[in-house]
């Protein structure tokens, strides 16, 4: 089945193929069968020029997928409707297993554990205003992802992908200085799992450093409460300094590192897993 879909880029929500990621990720699988299908699944992936699978696996398959030919990246709690993903790895290929600046983002999260978590506060700078995002905005937050990536995981540069994600189960809260758009953050919804992703920041460069994206993201927050969506992670690029101390200022806790998982401008990039457990 997994190698099916992969041959024929099948829709699938259990199974992912990420071609602009060149990643294949398994959400569900079938226990007794997965050592086979995982060697069967590496040779389709090859052809679809795939160099990365991985597995989020459950706590009761912990020995089997130490068994196998992966290698652990981290955790997520709360995943699978509150319950924990064990995230295991195959590398299809060695150069996408290279981390050239791991020392500098081990001090990145080392600094970022150290930080104390702020007090909720939805101030902000006088003509700065926080709002939901709507559908007649979505030529203006294409642009700002445009100007703010180079690359993206994900076509957010295109207005009819932002107008079709925001119309699923994706929420959108930006801030606005003069009517302008200047900082953009999503809570990306799997309502099969309960689970929430925090992600799609980004902030025009002359904004940062003004905590706008500390503003969207409590009030994030706060619609996941109403929705009753209480586990939340965040895949935060492993190099940047500002995002990895803002998701640990709101109480997110550190639960490992995805090697080289995403293209973002311009190359792949190690992604550092947050994860918060929200009251409700």
């Amino acid at each position: 089945m997994l190698k099916q879909i992969v041959e024929r880029e099948e829709k699938n929500e259990d199974i992912i193929l990420d071609v602009t990621n060149k990643r294949v990720i398994l959400y569900q699988y079938d226990s007794d069968w997965l050592e086979e299908e995982l060697d069967a699944l590496k040779k389709a992936a090859l052809k679809q020029n795939i160099d990365k699978i991985t597995v989020y696996g459950q706590e009761e398959d912990i020995s089997l997928l130490r068994g196998l030919p992966l290698k652990k990246e981290g955790e997520i709690e709360g995943f699978f409707d509150g319950e924990t993903a064990f995230i295991y790895s195959i590398f299809l290929n060695q150069s996408r297993t290279v981390q050239p600046l791991k020392e500098e983002q081990r001090h990145i999260i080392e600094s970022a554990q150290e930080k104390n978590t702020i007090p909720k506060t939805l101030d902000l700078p006088e003509g700065f205003e926080l709002r939901r995002a709507k559908e007649s905005d979505v030529i203006e937050m294409a642009n700002v992802f445009g100007k703010v990536f180079k690359s993206y995981p994900t076509p957010m540069n295109e207005p009819k992908y932002v107008k079709k994600v925001m119309k699923e189960d994706t929420l959108f809260s930006l801030v606005t200085h003069e009517d302008r758009i200047v900082s953009i953050a999503s809570a990306d919804i799997n309502p099969k799992y309960n689970n929430a992703e925090i992600t799609d920041c980004a902030t025009l460069p002359e904004y940062r450093g003004k905590g706008l994206l500390t503003r969207i993201m409590f009030h994030l927050e706060d619609r996941l409460r109403v929705k009753e969506v209480p586990n939340l992670f965040s895949l935060t690029r492993a190099q940047s300094y500002g995002m990895n101390h803002a998701v640990a200022k709101h109480g997110y806790g550190f639960q490992g590192t995805l090697i080289q998982n995403c293209d973002i401008s311009g190359s792949f990039e190690d992604m550092n897993i947050w994860v918060k457990i929200l009251k409700t």
